[in-house]
């Protein structure tokens, strides 16, 4: 027989004979109306029921009486169902908790891998001006100190003839407006530019 068998046969037994047995008892009983059944087998399939609160069990005065009724055996099962219910409901919540750890998970690493790129821009960015200044800062190196001079006298003499340009621009605008009674707008638009240059500090 399989164990299933041997727990539905030893059940049976139990729930239509309707007595109190000691184990020992039970044990000798079932192995005489079935002698393929060892007495070491059927203790260890009580025990299995004892287990799944299929068959009772109490202490009267010194001795360990089991039993089972067919009342005793539905009230069991019965309970036996709600209590794996419960935990597929518990391993569902459990599924469901993690399923949202899980989301949140590649959620943060979506987030972190744009973090790093945002970085990665920045590092670049800084490198190529850290690299644009040892170039220059190269250049000065090797030169002499006239070369520095002609340099520093040049950016001068740009500088200055820049800001006298503005000037000019100003002059030309205020000239503009006297003849023309037109507006700033007018005199930039006439000049095709957007706005006003700014001086060279």
């Amino acid at each position: 027989m399989s164990e299933q068998e041997q727990r539905k046969y030893v059940l049976d037994y139990m729930q239509a004979s309707k007595e109190y047995f000691t184990v020992k008892e039970l044990v000798g009983k079932i192995s005489k109306t079935n002698k393929k059944f060892r007495e070491d087998v059927i203790e260890g399939v009580v025990t299995m029921l004892l287990d799944d609160r299929l068959i009772q069990k109490e202490k009267v005065g010194t001795l360990n009486v089991v039993w089972s009724f067919p009342a005793d055996a539905t009230r069991a099962l019965r309970q036996r169902k709600q209590g794996l219910l419960d935990k597929c409901a518990a391993e569902r919540t459990k599924q469901a908790s993690l399923q949202e750890r899980l989301e949140q998970s590649r959620l943060q690493c979506q987030e972190s891998g744009e973090d790093r790129q945002r970085l990665q821009e920045v590092v670049d960015e800084m490198a190529l001006r850290v690299s644009s200044k040892q170039e220059k800062l190269q250049a000065l190196k090797s030169a002499t100190p006239v070369d520095v001079h002609d340099k520093v006298r040049v950016a001068k003499q740009a500088k200055t003839a820049t800001n006298r340009w503005i000037d000019n621009f100003y002059t030309l605008e205020g000239y503009f407006k006297s003849c023309f009674s037109g507006t700033t707008e007018d005199f930039y638009q006439s000049m095709n530019i957007a706005s006003p240059p700014e001086y060279i500090e």
